[in-house]
Order: structure tokens, then C-alpha cells, then sequence
């Protein structure tokens, strides 16, 4: 096991995997993990395959998942474009 500090990644729960990586070395792989725990700013990793022992120098990296459909700018300037022009439409 190990910590990290969470920064601003409020998306991070339990169970979202990664990676550890090594930026000295090109980014070569040094582990993947598992979240175990997300408290108060700390997570806590289960180390579930290991190339090189993990160090501080290493990275972890993370992919936040995709936002739902309905959280995107896109639809709700569609919708507010939509509802302009069926205001106009209507009007005129």
C-alpha cells in the first residue's frame, strides 16, 4: 500500500485504478494500483502489480472518467440555443 496526496480531484472514489509511473525514466511503468480510501485529501492504494519498488520521485496517474451527458456545455448551449430560436419562431 500506499498514499498520495488527492489535490484537486474531487472525482476520485474507491476502486478507480492507475498507474505509477517513473518521469526520470520516460515514464516507464513502475506499478498499478487500486484506490482503497479517499480521506480528507490522502488516498490510499493497493499496489496490484509491481515492476520496480514504488519511490517519491514516481508519479501516479489517473484518468477522470467522462462527465455525464447532461453536465456537458455542449447540451446546455444547445438547449439555450434551441429555446431562443423556438421563442423567436414562435413570436414571429
Amino acid at each position: 500500500m500506499f498514499r498520495f496526496p488527492r489535490g484537486t480531484a474531487g472525482w476520485l472514489k474507491p476502486k478507480t485504478t492507475g498507474i505509477v509511473v517513473d518521469p526520470r525514466r520516460r515514464d516507464a511503468l513502475v506499478a498499478r494500483f487500486q484506490v482503497m480510501r479517499v480521506d480528507s485529501g490522502l488516498v490510499t492504494a493497493q499496489v496490484t502489480g509491481l515492476t520496480t519498488r514504488i519511490a517519491i520521485e514516481h508519479i501516479a496517474v489517473l484518468h477522470e472518467p467522462p462527465k455525464p451527458w447532461y453536465r456537458g456545455i455542449t447540451f446546455w448551449a444547445g438547449t439555450v440555443f434551441g429555446v431562443v430560436i423556438g421563442a423567436l419562431i414562435a413570436g414571429g
